[in-house]
């Protein structure tokens, strides 16, 4: 008898689990068939989306198709010349703001007038329109790498002085206090009280008097020969900044490493349940009381995880519907404004607009004519009939040399008559020979005129010459006041005349 009780028993409790079991499946068939009804819903919404967008589409060709016609059929052709021309004009623009003259010396791009004596006002202005200021040392490397270049018992302005207030010595590039000295046992003096003035002479600085004129030295504002400043010589905090960031790396590792032991030492910790069986002593009650905790622990882990799929389901299909109100909304918003905007577009357009690319264009033309007429260096000077440049320090080629005077603004120096080469002779150095830009590099015994391309029109032979020694000697040069023919690949100084 006891063991048909016990058999009655399990059944009914079996029967009890079954019909709670069935009934919270049931709860969830209705659900996930009211989701799928939404998904549905959701799936029609997007066909009309779709639908819209291809509409949209179709309406956006149609009016791009539309603006097109508004704008002249060689439009993009004449932004491409207006493209190049200001190009062109930034080119000449660069390569005019700092002179080609400019050499690294130091840290610094420099430029060394050893010949061309000046005030100290005078100097700084020609510095300027060099595209720089008279220069201000920085430190012992720069002032021995700048001394090291320049002639013995010759005084050269630097751009320092104590004009504003007596005794302050002030950069005239920065407007603040010069960084380095060198001074002269004894200096600065202020002799008169009318030395105001510094200048380098024989390895020591001086204050001098700002009205005496003399050779002078200009660093560059920023760029030249396409090299940086920065790059010549780098900032020395970025080894500060290397440090600091190392610090900061360790740091983080540091922090990251304790955050990750922590996690590590408490996901250790486990919280272990125990329920023994002391609230029933029956037998029965005991012995089904594992089976029965089974069952209803699966039971209770299937309602859960379908409860939370479908919630999880639930909610991203909120947020989808929400979603696509807002889209439907902007897109219906989006089309409306599409045809107000494109009536404004029109008018943004001027009716007149060719001819403005036209005037434009013609404009900038003029403005790179006028820019090619002013692009030559303040250094050419009136010597003769023409503007002239003599190098006295930088020996190069004849083909170097013509470069050279190509990014001042002009050519090697073809003489025109007697009277011009009587004045430029008087300003050169004895015993020096001084490439000019006449060859017959193109065909021997034609010397041409490298400016022009012409027969050159004036010479004054040395005895002899031209004697084209070995079949290399195709450059012409001046030497004591005779012309030579050379071999172009000698290294001297020379001549420029600017092309104007």
């Amino acid at each position: 008898m006891a063991k048909s009780h016990i058999y009655l028993l399990i059944v009914f409790l079996s029967y009890l689990l079954y019909e709670s079991f069935a009934e919270s499946q049931e709860s969830l068939d209705r659900k996930f068939n009211e989701t799928q009804e939404k998904l549905n819903l959701i799936e029609d919404q997007q066909k009309v989306l779709l639908d819209n967008l291809s509409k949209l589409e179709k309406s956006l060709e149609q009016k791009e198709t539309s603006w097109k016609n508004l704008i002249p059929s060689d439009f993009e052709t004449k932004i491409d010349r207006i493209e190049k021309l200001l190009e062109a004009l930034q080119q000449k623009s660069e390569n005019k703001s700092v002179s080609p003259l400019f050499q690294r010396i130091g840290c610094k791009l420099i430029y060394i007038e050893h010949r061309g004596y000046q005030t100290w006002t005078s100097a700084e202005e020609h510095c300027r329109q060099m595209g720089g200021h008279l220069a201000t040392i920085q430190n012992d490397y720069d002032f021995n790498a700048i001394n090291s270049q320049l002639e013995e018992s010759i005084s050269y302005w630097l751009g320092v002085s104590d004009i504003a207030k007596e005794g302050e010595f002030v950069s005239i590039a920065s407007g603040k206090r010069s960084p380095f000295f060198k001074w002269k046992a004894g200096q600065p003096n202020n002799l008169e009280n009318n030395e105001n003035c510094v200048d380098i002479y024989k390895g020591h600085m001086y204050d001098s008097n700002c009205d005496e004129e003399q050779s002078f030295i200009c660093e560059a504002h920023g760029y030249g020969k396409n090299q940086s400043l920065k790059s010549v010589c780098p900032n020395k905090l970025l080894a500060m900044a290397k440090s600091h960031i190392f610090l900061l790396i360790v740091f983080l590792s540091y922090h990251l490493y304790e955050s990750f032991a922590e996690r590590r030492e408490s996901g250790q910790s486990v919280c272990l349940l125990h329920d023994p069986p002391n609230q029933c002593g029956e037998f029965c009650l005991t012995a089904l009381k594992p089976m029965l905790d089974h069952i209803a622990f699966h039971q209770k882990e299937w309602s859960t995880c379908d409860q939370q799929k479908l919630n999880e389901t639930q909610d991203r299909i909120n947020r989808i519907e929400d979603q696509q109100k807002v889209l439907l909304d902007n897109l219906s918003k989006l089309d409306k404004s599409l045809e107000q905007k494109e009536s404004s577009w029109k008018n943004l357009i001027p009716s007149d607009l060719e001819t403005k690319i036209d005037r434009i264009e013609k404009l900038l033309e003029d403005l790179q004519e006028k820019f090619d007429k002013k692009s030559v260096s303040p250094l050419f000077q009136r010597i003769g009939s023409r503007l002239i440049y003599i190098e006295n320090k930088v020996h190069q080629s004849w083909h170097g040399a013509e470069e050279s005077c190509r990014q001042m603004g002009g050519h090697l120096a073809t003489i025109q008559n007697d009277y011009d080469f009587n004045a430029i002779n008087s300003q050169l150095e004895k015993s020096v020979s001084y490439w000019l830009g006449v060859s017959d590099i193109a065909k021997e015994g034609e010397f041409v005129s490298v400016a022009s391309g012409k027969r050159a029109p004036f010479f004054k032979w040395k005895a002899g010459q031209p004697n084209n020694i070995e079949g290399k000697d195709n450059c012409v040069d001046i030497y004591n006041g005779y012309m030579f023919d050379s071999n172009c690949d000698e290294e001297e100084v020379y001549i420029c005349e600017a092309d104007v």
